[in-house]
């Protein structure tokens, strides 16, 4: 739908992380997911994050004074679960197989203020 409003291609092949507000995510988030799964350029790798501001706001505001890169700020963020355990590594593709899975429920990360937890 994007590209029908701009002249640019758009290309989440560098996607690191899908933001999703708490707003939508409460209304449910699979028609989402099923739709992204089937786009060719976005990698399984990609974090699900659920944000309880808005989307934007989340992306505006969360920016490491460590790391200038914003990709691989999150990318950081994501594995670092492996080390110290405030966060998970949920991807789309972990969101995907709980989606179509009869036996759990889908999870994603929820950010809360400068933390990171499972949902």
């Amino acid at each position: 739908m994007l590209t029908g409003y701009i002249s640019k291609t758009l290309n989440l092949s560098h996607c690191k992380v899908l933001v999703i507000s708490e707003e939508v995510a409460s209304q449910g988030i699979s028609d989402i997911i099923y739709t992204l799964v089937n786009h060719i350029e976005l990698r399984p790798d990609c974090n699900v994050i659920v944000s309880r501001a808005s989307a934007y706001d989340f992306l505006s505001n969360s920016k490491s004074e460590l790391e200038s890169i914003t990709a691989k700020y999150y990318e950081i963020i994501a594995t670092s679960s492996r080390t110290t355990g405030y966060t998970a590594d949920i991807t789309i593709s972990d969101v995907f197989n709980r989606l179509i899975d009869t036996f759990g429920e889908a999870s994603a990360i929820l950010r809360l203020s400068h933390f990171f937890i499972s949902c």
